[in-house]
């Protein structure tokens, strides 16, 4: 579930854990992308790589990439998508 969040610097989203709170992303890391990583032999490479490969994998075109990433120009996406 994708809730309104308060941080110290703005209100913003993100998704919440079982008990209403901010889920914690280092959590998330350790308890379920590291372990599925580790089983599959690939490396961990940071939130920005996990980023663009998820983005990435799906065959999603290029409009919901550029939406997915937040790019501004769907040029910018499409540097990322030529590489596939």
């Amino acid at each position: 579930m994708v809730i309104p969040a308060r941080t110290q610097a703005k209100e913003t989203y993100g998704f919440v854990n079982d008990v209403g709170e901010a889920t914690d992303l280092n959590n998330v890391l350790n308890r379920s992308i590291l372990p599925a990583l580790n089983a599959a032999g690939i490396g961990w490479h940071g939130w920005h790589a996990f980023r663009r490969y998820e983005s990435l994998s799906a065959g999603r075109s290029g409009q919901t990439i550029q939406a997915i990433l937040r790019h501004a120009n769907v040029s910018t996406t499409q540097i990322f998508t030529s590489r596939l």
